[in-house]
């Protein structure tokens, strides 16, 4: 019964541990993706990004090829947003398009805080169910665990193919 307790312990622990693999992965990844960004513009880009993916996993997709004016209007009526809620949006809207369109060497302004209240204010309006799975299996976390192990099957694939090309090499050559 002991060695049972520990096995059941041990897979609670494994268990408990691989729940938190996506959402882990989810925010290295937006972290890396902003701290290798080459100017600010590109941070914004980032951050609108990611604001999509979020609100996405929530349930609320804006159509696709949807300008951020376009798509900003879509999630205010989507998510029923209200006051500080469309301010936030406006300004995060205005701070995409600033980004894309203002000249070289502009001030563009940081939207990490309204992206994130915009998000929360998003997840207010969404079931139960779907706020779980945004929280548990976030789109990014998902593109980042699969980055990851296509990386991972690379990397040991090419010492096999550096043998196998080896041994190819060694059978063809005349004795």
């Amino acid at each position: 019964t002991r060695t049972t307790v520990l096995w059941v312990m041990l897979g609670l622990l494994i268990g408990i541990l691989g729940s938190l693999a996506v959402p882990l992965a989810a925010r290295r990844r937006l972290r890396r993706r902003l701290r290798h960004a080459p100017d600010e513009s590109t941070r914004v880009e980032i951050e609108w990004q990611a604001m999509i993916e979020r609100i996405g996993d929530l349930g609320v997709i804006a159509p696709r090829g949807s300008t951020p004016r376009q798509a900003g209007r879509f999630y205010q009526r989507e998510a029923y947003l209200e006051g500080d809620q469309t301010e936030a949006l406006h300004r995060v809207v205005s701070g995409v398009e600033r980004s894309r369109y203002a000249p070289p060497g502009a001030t563009i302004a940081d939207i990490r805080t309204d992206t994130q209240t915009v998000v929360k204010a998003v997840s207010g309006v969404r079931r139960r169910k779907d706020r779980i799975r945004a929280a548990w299996w976030p789109t990014e976390g998902l593109v980042e665990l699969r980055e990851r192990r296509a990386s991972v099957g690379r990397v040991l694939r090419t010492p096999l193919e550096r043998f196998q090309d080896w041994r190819a090499e060694r059978r063809d050559q005349p004795h």
